[in-house]
């Protein structure tokens, strides 16, 4: 009876693994670091040329 219990705690713990190692999270989490840099060029630029004007 507990072979069902067991079975779903360890696919469970491999997909917490999975997630940890994340491929997926950790290219996504570039991506965002990339988009939160480009925004901060392109207010720094922004603020650049605003002062010029």
């Amino acid at each position: 009876m507990g072979g069902v219990d067991s079975y779903e705690i360890n696919e469970d713990k491999e997909n917490l693994n999975n997630i940890s190692e994340g491929t997926n999270w950790s290219s996504t989490r570039v991506e965002y670091n990339k988009n939160i840099k480009r925004k901060i060029n392109e207010l720094d630029f922004f603020i650049k040329f605003s002062s010029f004007a």
